[in-house]
Formats: C-alpha cells, structure tokens, sequence
C-alpha cells in the first residue's frame, strides 16, 4: 500500500502549432486512488508573457508565447530499448 506515482507528461509537437499551452499533465499518489491534475505554472508564466508582449508591441504579438514551431525529432527507440535493458527493464521484442 506504499506505492505510489509521480510522472509528469510533457508534449513536444513535431509540426508547427499555433495555440499550445505549456502545461504537463501530471499524475500522482498511491496506485490505487492516483491524482490526475494540470501543472499550471508553465501556462500562467506563458499567458503573463503573453500580456506583457501585447501590452509592449502590439495585441497580435500576444499570440507569440502560444507559437510552438513544432521541432521535437523522432525518438530514437531502439537506442531507449538498448538503455532500458542494460539498467535491468523488462523489455520484450515487438511483434513484426
């Protein structure tokens, strides 16, 4: 009854995106019963340069902190399976 979760998911779009909030999704507390909740402090940093901006240069430069150019690559997978299994995951082959 001592376990307990504590991950946090992060997006990193891979094409260009023009609203997108940087808010992770976390997830946390016993196995059992865990929390699903919003961490906001990214978004409420993002949304502050986002009125900062427009307030400084023009309302339609308050969409800049929104813009995510959409650069994240490929996972390199079969380089994290190789990490995995040399630090003792249980890792299976995938099906073909």
């Amino acid at each position: 009854e001592t376990e307990r979760l504590n991950l946090e998911l992060r997006g990193k779009p891979k094409k260009l995106r023009l609203i997108r909030l940087r808010a992770p999704i976390t997830v946390k507390g016993p196995l059992r019963a865990p929390q699903v909740g919003v961490e906001a402090g990214g978004a409420i940093a993002q949304g502050a340069a986002g009125l900062g901006i427009g307030a400084l240069l023009a309302p339609l430069a308050a969409v800049l902190p929104f813009v995510d150019p959409g650069l994240a690559r490929d996972a390199n997978c079969a380089a994290m399976l190789a990490e995995g299994m040399a630090e003792g995951a249980p890792v299976r082959a995938a099906a073909r």
